[in-house]
């Protein structure tokens, strides 16, 4: 992997429909966001830990814009999604079928505005 790479975030949509995947704050709507983490590969816990970070974030701007974290092992699915090649590596399904850009870059503005805290953060750029 090249060594200026820190964060590896795969992104993805839901196939569930937008009761399922659209949450409300301040008369806006949000596509809600999950993590998804493949426990098959060594470094599963930092990408948990990684995820959790994001994810304090988002519910911290928008309550519930995160639906949790979930674990998927081989058995279940992938198990890796390519988070071998990093202990910073997120799945995040953003939305669902039926939400529409509008909420989907919505999230998408937070969700960034969280990753660069989280780098800024790690980069020792601010104080914590």
């Amino acid at each position: 992997m090249h060594d200026n790479i820190e964060y590896l975030i795969d992104i993805h949509r839901d196939s569930q429909g937008r009761d399922k995947t659209t949450v409300q704050h301040n008369n806006l709507n949000y596509a809600q966001v999950y993590f998804v983490v493949g426990t098959n590969n060594p470094n599963w816990e930092k990408n948990m830990k990684f995820d959790e970070r994001i994810q304090k974030g988002l519910n911290d701007k928008v309550p519930d814009l995160s639906k949790g974290i979930y674990t998927k092992d081989s058995a279940s699915g992938d198990g890796d999604y390519n988070q071998a090649l990093s202990t910073n590596s997120a799945l995040i399904e953003i939305g669902g079928v039926e939400n529409n850009l509008e909420e989907s870059y919505r999230t998408i503005t937070v969700l960034a505005e969280v990753i660069q805290e989280i780098w800024l953060e790690d980069n020792d750029l601010i104080n914590t």
